[in-house]
């Protein structure tokens, strides 16, 4: 079934206004990163997700160094690459302002991609006629308040309205202030108004966004997307304390010594013991924080038993453990390909950091 053009019209308040009172906004149905756009791209040329990647992102970087080289005009099959000046001149022979002018490169969609809905007709929705998706607040279910605070891995309830998380896309989950995402199980729906969740993944105390996506109930309507500030708050363990962790001779095999409270008995566990069969595994961070380096690595085990594999090396000088950081970024879905997820987090943190294969001693 073909989806209906949406287009929702705002009140301008810019300087022309007296002559265009409101404008048109189009709604679109969500957003498409570029791993969805490579799987689609995919399955219809026969190659795989990540080499449509590797070409695509091969291409725009290609595209740039010939710019930097000399400005050329680039031509692809539905677009053209150019460099385009921004500002004015007050007269035809002023010299170029750097605080008035700028070199910027952009992108032309020849006709035939630029004209594709020419002939279509768009839908006009209001207030009234589109469902809101809105978050009123966070409660967390064991500590109602203050409000808007998420205490570890316990259950919250999130309170709002046409929140309908069984539409296509819907989706919750927290977001730091990088950008950064970290996954949020869903546990109980009461009602488009009422769900009851928990952080997949204990994540580092601080503020964040709680992201619910939905499309209020409308499988044709726009993939919306609303948030409520939240703190994260750490929570004690209350479980095993695990007392060491050593090899028994065996490169297949560690064991973790479990002692629990009030138990004298000794427990022994072996590396399949630390595997989930529901999800595909972890993607990690592991930060030095007095340098900023970082690696990023998966594992199908549980994140501690792969910490305490790195501990037993000699990456980590014991002494100054306290100087690292282990958190794990994304718990994988069986669905999904725990090596490109790697990849991605890899490209997505080396441009803001320092990105290490080993922590060696120096």
């Amino acid at each position: 079934m073909k989806s209906a053009h949406k287009v929702k019209a705002y009140r301008n308040n810019t300087d022309t206004a007296g002559k265009a009172a409101f404008l048109g906004s189009y709604l679109t149905k969500e957003t498409v990163d570029i791993e969805k756009l490579c799987e689609q791209t995919a399955a219809q040329s026969g190659l795989t997700a990540i080499q449509v990647r590797a070409i695509l992102e091969g291409s725009f970087d290609a595209i740039a160094e010939l710019e930097k080289e000399g400005l050329v005009i680039v031509h692809l099959d539905g677009l053209t690459v150019m460099a385009v000046i921004t500002g004015s001149f007050p007269t035809s022979d002023a010299p170029f302002d750097g605080e008035r002018n700028a070199l910027e490169l952009a992108i032309r969609l020849d006709d035939d991609i630029r004209l594709a809905f020419v002939n279509e007709t768009a839908q006009m929705v209001t207030d009234a006629t589109m469902a809101r998706v809105r978050i009123d607040n966070v409660m967390d279910l064991d500590a109602p308040r203050p409000m808007n605070i998420i205490h570890g891995v316990k259950p919250f309830r999130v309170a709002g309205f046409n929140m309908v998380m069984d539409d296509e896309g819907a989706e919750a989950y927290l977001q730091n202030s990088i950008g950064v995402t970290f996954p949020v199980t869903v546990d109980e729906v009461a009602s488009t108004q009422l769900f009851t969740a928990h952080v997949a993944a204990a994540v580092e105390p601080g503020d964040y966004r709680l992201v619910v996506k939905s499309r209020g109930g409308d499988p044709e309507g726009v993939l919306q997307t609303t948030f409520r500030r939240v703190k994260c708050l750490a929570v004690a363990s209350t479980g095993p304390v695990i007392e060491y962790a050593y090899s028994a001779g065996h490169e297949d095999v560690s064991i973790l010594k479990c002692l629990a409270d009030g138990l004298v008995d000794e427990s022994f566990i072996t590396r399949e013991d630390f595997k989930r069969d529901d999800i595909a595994g972890y993607i990690y961070k592991i930060s030095k924080k007095s340098t900023g380096e970082f690696y990023i690595g998966q594992t199908i085990y549980l994140p501690i038993f792969r910490w305490g594999q790195h501990l037993k090396t000699d990456r980590f000088d014991m002494k100054g453990i306290v100087d690292y950081q282990f958190e794990v970024i994304e718990i994988v879905p069986i669905t999904e390909n725990i090596l490109a997820r790697e990849k991605y987090y890899i490209q997505k943190f080396i441009p803001t950091k320092i990105y290490s294969n080993t922590f060696r001693k120096k």
